[in-house]
């Protein structure tokens, strides 16, 4: 029935979601690093990103980017490279320190719009193309012959709010005053260790696309 594909899509986007990614990761360090409206404007970034590749799906581009080699290697590249550059922004402030008595956010961010949490939110989602192949696959496999029009666009809108609410959650959740408290204690060790693991996932992916381009 329409509301069971609706109900079974909506299920395997949050068990694809709740799973530990780059965009939790980003979203969890805005909120212990700069405060709860960070993380969460973070969220809607992310969502918007989903809602994006969802929709991207829908038009056929997860199978042009499954079939066209190049153009899945060029977005994949971009999203590391992004993640490199963010990776080494935290790296860099957490060699320098931060002045005594400066608001934590304010310096560990990049400054500038691409520092803005929505933008961070928002291109960390945007730089993992695999999205786009898989929701076409599984509109493929889960949606059925004869299912009315309405379904697609329908799902795109629950996951995009599924996908904001559950950000938003960790948002909430890590920038409670115990975690920022626990934040603040080891903030230089905290930032080396996101800041690095951001590095490795994109050099990581890098290495990937250079080993196997189609199947990076």
């Amino acid at each position: 029935t329409p509301l069971a594909t609706i109900v079974a899509l909506a299920l395997l986007h949050l068990m694809g979601a709740v799973t530990p990614g780059p965009n939790t990761l980003v979203v969890g360090y805005l909120s212990a690093s700069r405060s709860r409206r960070a993380g969460v404007v973070a969220a809607a970034g992310v969502a918007l990103g989903t809602a994006s590749w969802v929709t991207l799906s829908l038009a056929g581009f997860g199978l042009l980017v499954a079939e066209v080699g190049w153009l899945y290697g060029l977005v994949r590249a971009a999203g590391a490279a992004y993640l490199i550059w963010l990776g080494t922004r935290l790296l860099l402030s957490a060699r320098h320190g931060r002045p005594a008595g400066q608001p934590v956010g304010r310096h560990a961010a990049p400054r500038g719009r691409s520092g803005h949490p929505f933008v961070q939110g928002l291109l960390t989602n945007l730089g993992n193309p695999k999205s786009a192949i898989f929701w076409t696959s599984l509109f493929v496999v889960a949606v059925p012959p004869g299912t009315p029009f309405w379904v697609l666009p329908t799902v795109a809108v629950v996951v995009t709010v599924q996908a904001f609410a559950w950000y938003a959650l960790v948002a909430l959740t890590l920038s409670t005053g115990a975690v920022r408290l626990a934040y603040l204690r080891a903030v230089r060790w905290i930032d080396v260790a996101t800041g690095g693991l951001m590095v490795a996932i994109g050099l990581w992916l890098l290495a990937r696309l250079a080993l196997d381009p189609r199947r990076a």
